[in-house]
């Protein structure tokens, strides 16, 4: 398992940099960044580790990759600077373990190929407080079988948490994530389900159950209403630093994941949101 960056080109983003820190520190596990470059239609494939802070070994590197390409265009110059730079400051907060890479896939593309299941992917939040899409994000959050970490502009680290919970298949899975990739283990949290079936209640307390006895310090909501206006209330009368989400279009969140972005929940939280997917 490994933290994975998405930087965008040029633009080393600090609070995408501290939340990936923070994650890969707190779970213990090593960061990678990655800046990718989308050539379209372009046949060539590139990819390679940037090699950040080797020197030599890095003009050599770049020897060996120029030989194989004998343009290396200005886009790409960028990256390795901006990922260079970007592994430096994560070495600044505490990230021993750092490996830097530049790709030409297109963004989901890589991620399909180039990641684990098993890895958090972390990616910066341009639509955090906004009602207009982010179309890229979008795409990305419906790659399967990853967990992400969708964060903001700026840096908090989290002191508190909100997991939505709908009680059916889904909910199993988020809450394995959760037991074994402790990310916010420490931290106090809320579990909310919306709805009357009796049978998804009973397995919300189940999962309330596993979490509580995986060392987690959460309190549960068992509500009625509309899935926005409900967990949006929730919200507002205990504010949360985080927003923790599973599967797309599972039980009563479907309509809610499914407007991804666009939706007023996640319009309005300009927080980090971990979408949970074991």
């Amino acid at each position: 398992m490994a933290v994975v960056a998405f930087i965008e080109p040029s633009n080393v983003s600090a609070a995408t940099l501290q939340y990936a820190a923070w994650a890969a520190n707190t779970l213990g596990q090593s960061l990678t960044l990655v800046v990718v470059i989308d050539v379209g239609d372009n046949d060539a494939t590139f990819a390679y580790e940037a090699l950040a802070g080797m020197n030599a070994r890095e003009d050599m590197y770049r020897e060996l990759i120029n030989s194989d390409r004998p343009e290396d265009t200005g886009a790409e110059n960028a990256a390795i600077e901006t990922v260079q730079s970007a592994a430096r400051m994560a070495r600044e907060l505490g990230v021993e373990r750092v490996r830097t890479f530049v790709s030409l896939d297109p963004l989901v593309y890589f991620i399909e190929h180039s990641t684990s299941s098993d890895d958090l992917l972390v990616f910066g939040r341009n639509d955090a407080g906004d009602t207009h899409p982010d179309k890229k994000l979008d795409e990305v959050l419906h790659v399967r079988k990853r967990a992400m970490l969708l964060v903001p502009e700026s840096f908090s680290e989290p002191n508190s948490w909100l997991i939505a919970l709908d009680g059916g298949p889904s909910s199993g899975r988020t809450v394995d994530y959760l037991i074994n990739n402790p990310l916010v283990r420490d931290v106090p949290g809320l579990a909310a389900i919306v709805g009357a079936d009796s049978q998804h209640r009973i397995h919300f307390r189940d999962a309330v159950k596993h979490l509580q006895s995986a060392g987690y310090n959460i309190t549960p909501h068992e509500l009625q209403g509309g899935v926005d206006d409900v967990l949006a209330a929730v919200m507002t009368v205990s504010p949360v630093d985080l927003l923790v989400m599973g599967a797309f279009g599972q039980g009563r969140f479907r309509s809610l994941f499914e407007r991804s972005t666009t939706s007023r929940l996640l319009g309005s939280f300009s927080g980090p949101v971990l979408v949970a997917r074991a």
